[in-house]
């Protein structure tokens, strides 16, 4: 998984970082919030994106929760003193799930993402254990053992090309404050985050970089 990531990171030109919890066994201790900090701290990010708290898989509710417990503390000067405070708090974004439990997710921002969905699946490629061996059998109940590189592949593209979009009622309700009614309903496949109150307001800069369309 670790090779796949660093894979992954370099078809998009990204720096991909691996922090050491094991999968499926993380959990929002003292331990995971200090290496965390200190991650956040020496990057010194102006946005953040995560999950949110609540979700299906522990790992992620981990992640947010532990997001979540960082976001005050990144400028306190007492905690984590070997690493330099942060001057401004980072945006915090949530990316779009299905959970209505403890409230639905809320969609602040929204973008079209038809013309990334090429990148998407050779991303979803690069991470092979997953996308190609693992949520097949999990997710569609196919079990792709003894399949060739390729013949996987052909499934997962399969799957992409049945896949009739994800803009839901909200999501469409978002694009269409955005970019007008017109051309909303000409989105199939889009973005979209909630803004967590834990992080800084979305500046006029970082607006433009989420909806902002060439």
């Amino acid at each position: 998984r670790a090779a796949e990531a660093q894979k992954s990171a370099a078809y998009l030109g990204a720096t991909y970082e691996i922090l050491p919890f094991d999968d499926g066994r993380l959990t929002p201790s003292l331990e995971a919030r200090e290496t965390l900090m200190r991650t956040i701290r020496n990057f010194k990010p102006d946005v953040i994106f995560t999950n949110r708290a609540c979700d299906y898989h522990p790992d992620h509710r981990a992640t947010g929760q532990l997001v979540q417990d960082c976001s005050y503390l990144m400028g306190v000067p007492a905690i984590c003193p070997d690493t330099p405070v942060l001057r401004k708090t980072p945006t915090i974004l949530y990316w779009a799930d299905g959970f209505t439990d403890p409230k639905p997710f809320r969609s602040d921002f929204a973008r079209p993402a038809d013309d990334d969905r090429e990148t998407l699946f050779h991303v979803e490629c690069c991470h092979a254990s997953q996308f190609l061996d693992w949520l097949p059998w999990a997710d569609d109940h196919v079990d792709l053992a003894g399949k060739t590189h390729e013949e996987r592949v052909e499934y997962l593209r399969s799957t992409f090309n049945w896949d009739r979009g994800d803009v839901d009622e909200d999501v469409l309700a978002c694009l269409t404050r955005q970019y007008g009614a017109e051309f909303a309903k000409t989105v199939r496949f889009a973005e979209s985050w909630q803004v967590s109150e834990y992080g800084a307001p979305v500046s006029d800069a970082l607006k433009e970089l989420l909806i902002g369309l060439d």
